[in-house]
């Protein structure tokens, strides 16, 4: 089931069209608006979705099972990498008209190609980080910034002699793409000033010592009063109503970002945390988009349960798990030239 935006849908937050599809120069990244420029119809692009989706999980469960040697591990190597990419949490955002879905799917993609070229380095490998690269780099602002650390990790794998031919090109190519992103995310503050209103309405202002500390540097008192329902906003959003209130909304936009930075300087427990705790992205990469919407299951019972379990408890087993790998894995390179270029592929990727 597919809907339409209304017309008028985000003139309730700015001026200017938030869901602009334009092919370049729109609040949302070209990977993005693309496929709408191109297809038009929602149905469409949610078909689009899947099918990148499926092609991103197929090229890492081929990359990941190249490089198993024996036969019997392999198999479980491609049936485990497939029910990942068929588990409630994945596909759930490839059926939903978000940003988040093509980011995944390159996400995925990236992780495979940077993995393949540190394994087996060439001219083909390196065009394939480039291309995934640079699609996952265009697909949301944020991602534009961490390319920076993707070039810097094949910049790194360039100091192997092996792979110095392509990876310092290829690491010259996506960080010249990182400074394109940057200045499509620099060229509007839409996007920075929502997520400001997230960042205040989930993270400060639900927390006393939190609240007083910005309070203490300049935060309107009339935060908590803002976000009590009903809201006066198509989304019925409590972020968009402290960006339109005229005594919050100019503080948001002026002072917050670097009151915010100061507090994330000054504490680090915080800031290393936020990231695995509740009110980062922990709880969302594990449950997926079940806010939004939520996909049939093609898998039988109990099977996403095992590969994406949602108890903690059992998270705590599967994270302690790749732990162990992760170890044996670094102790068994130190005694192969191929398992060192392995692990340093698969270190740039935990890195991203």
């Amino acid at each position: 089931r597919h809907t339409r935006l209304p017309s008028d849908w985000s003139s309730d937050v700015c001026s200017s069209d938030l869901f602009d599809f334009r092919w370049w120069g729109g609040v949302r990244f070209p990977v993005v608006t693309a496929p709408y420029a191109l297809l038009g119809d929602p149905a469409a692009v949610v078909t689009a979705q899947a099918v990148v989706g499926a092609v991103a999980w197929a090229v890492a469960v081929l990359v990941a099972a190249r490089l198993v040697p024996a036969a019997v591990p392999r198999i479980g190597v491609v049936v485990l990498g497939c029910g990942l990419g068929l588990t409630p949490p994945v596909t759930s955002w490839d059926r939903t008209l978000l940003s988040e879905s093509f980011a995944i799917s390159l996400t995925v993609l990236l992780v495979a190609t940077l993995l393949h070229f540190a394994c087996r380095p060439g001219r083909a490998a390196a065009v394939a980080v480039v291309v995934a690269g640079a699609g996952w780099g265009l697909s949301r602002p944020n991602q534009s910034l961490l390319l920076v650390v993707g070039a810097g990790i094949l910049a790194g794998l360039g100091s192997v002699r092996s792979h110095r031919r392509w990876a310092w090109p290829a690491a010259g190519v996506l960080a010249a793409v990182a400074l394109v992103g940057i200045a499509l995310a620099a060229s509007t503050s839409q996007v920075q000033e929502y997520n400001s209103g997230q960042i205040v309405v989930r993270r400060i202002l639900g927390d006393d010592a939190r609240t007083a500390w910005f309070r203490a540097r300049g935060m309107p008192g009339n935060g908590p009063a803002l976000l009590v329902p009903p809201y006066d906003n198509v989304f019925g959003d409590p972020a968009v109503e402290l960006q339109r209130d005229p005594r919050f909304g100019p503080w948001l936009r002026g002072d917050f970002p670097s009151a915010y930075l100061r507090y994330l300087a000054t504490h680090p427990g915080y800031t290393v945390g936020l990231p695995f705790g509740a009110e980062g992205a922990w709880g969302a990469a594990l449950g997926g988009t079940s806010g939004y919407g939520n996909a049939r299951a093609v898998l039988p019972a109990g099977v996403p349960t095992v590969l994406w379990p949602d108890a903690s408890g059992s998270q705590r087993l599967l994270v302690g798990l790749g732990a162990v790998v992760l170890v044996a894995a670094a102790v068994g390179a130190v005694r192969s030239p191929g398992r060192r270029r392995a692990l340093a592929g698969a270190g740039g990727v935990l890195v991203v």
